[in-house]
């Protein structure tokens, strides 16, 4: 099992994640494989393609506003007074205990083949149920709430508990002697038990998920928000010149690429945005926006305010200060999960992109004012940009 140590340094607001193997727990058998085959060649591990991974074209443009809308209605029921008083009743998992629950139903999702959605809806059940720290059998109620998200968004296609329980560490459930893949038939059967108790239990907590499972997440919002890059970009194409040689589509059929590459770097850093506990703060939409606007800057094409307002529906001073301050958190969290797949212990979120879209990991991130991508920010703000448009961005360099 993977541990981890997250340390907070004396400004607060990034986290820095190490990670440490724990040499006397035991993975299970596919999990392992999957760290041997990506320390020991990119290629072969791109050789299967197990993930369900919807196309952009699910997602309406259109529909942003009632994605907004829907949003604030869960923001307010939330903010009643029974809730929030059952917020307030006791402490959560620490950040180190729900990074490291997380990154295991990351890596039960891949080896479940469940899509994003799936995975960002189980990890938001998991924060409503406001865990104990240190809670005996947090992981098999993070089990049960990964095996609901998953007949949630898949319906028949889900996956059985058998199967759920096969990606279960041993021991798990806290209450017998071994479970998951490596387990015996008795063994399984009685963790099988367990997550249908656990099932029940997430249920109950949840009133039954009705209001859990259609709030939008930020996958959701990054979804919508990629369409209507990918539209604006489409719509510039027809407003121009048709391609009148083969230089001319070529440069189109690169640019589209392009496109598609950001598109997978803003996934990514949404998936490495559920390690962090501190992003738990900020709306599912201003997560996004934060990963559209880090992700466009990785990739040396920076937005605009008003682009990223256009995008998602994060617009006026109040919303972006908030993608400001949510976009640092997710600088400092991209450079740790970076740090940690280069040290040879990657995250499951890494071991994840290898087969879905492996080109986004090999974009480093930016560690200081020397990256030629913060002088295209910074040419930019010069070019008539508002002062503060990119003020979050690497907050260290802008007196320099």
């Amino acid at each position: 099992m993977i541990t981890f140590a997250w340390h907070h340094g004396a400004q607060a607001s990034p986290a820095v994640m190490d990670i440490t193997i724990d040499e006397n727990a035991s993975a299970s058998g596919s999990q392992a494989s999957e760290q041997s085959v990506l320390l020991e060649s990119l290629e072969d591990a791109l050789s299967a393609d197990v993930f369900d991974a919807r196309p952009l074209a699910a997602c309406t443009p259109d529909g942003l506003d009632d994605l907004l809308a829907a949003e604030r209605e869960a923001e307010e029921r939330a903010a009643a007074p029974a809730a929030a008083a059952a917020g307030r009743a006791a402490p959560v998992l620490s950040g180190a205990e729900r990074a490291n629950l997380v990154n295991w139903m990351t890596s039960a999702a891949s080896q479940l083949g469940l899509g994003a959605d799936a995975l960002f809806t189980a990890v938001g059940c998991l924060d409503d149920l406001r865990l104990r720290p240190g809670a005996p059998r947090a992981l098999m109620r993070g089990a049960a709430c990964l095996w609901l998200a998953a007949k949630w968004t898949h319906g028949a296609r889900a996956p059985p508990a058998s199967a759920v329980v096969a990606t279960l560490p041993a021991c798990a459930c806290g209450g017998c002697e071994g479970c998951g893949a490596g387990a015996g038939a008795s063994a399984a059967a009685a963790a099988r038990r367990q997550l249908l108790r656990a099932e029940g239990d997430v249920l109950r907590a949840l009133d039954y998920g009705a209001a859990a499972f259609r709030r939008p997440t930020a996958e959701t919002f990054l979804r919508a928000a990629l369409l209507r890059l990918q539209h604006q970009a489409g719509g510039r194409r027809e407003r121009g010149a048709a391609a009148s040689s083969q230089q001319e589509k070529q440069q189109q059929q690169q640019q589209q690429q392009q496109q598609q590459g950001v598109a997978s770097l803003c996934s990514l850093l949404a998936e490495q945005s559920l390690l962090e506990c501190q992003l738990r703060g900020f709306r599912p939409s201003a997560v996004a926006a934060a990963c559209v606007a880090y992700g466009h800057a990785l990739a040396g094409r920076p937005l605009t305010a008003l682009q990223l307002a256009a995008a998602t529906g994060c617009g006026g001073a109040a919303a972006l200060g908030a993608v400001s301050r949510a976009a640092d958190v997710l600088r400092a969290v991209h450079a740790a999960v970076a740090a940690a797949a280069a040290g040879g212990n990657p995250y499951a979120c890494s071991l994840r992109w290898l087969r879905l879209d492996a080109a986004a990991l090999t974009v480093p991130p930016i560690a200081g004012a020397g990256d030629a991508r913060v002088a295209l920010l910074a040419a930019g703000r010069k070019g008539g940009l508002a002062g503060d448009d990119w003020a979050w961005f690497l907050p260290e360099c802008a007196a320099a």
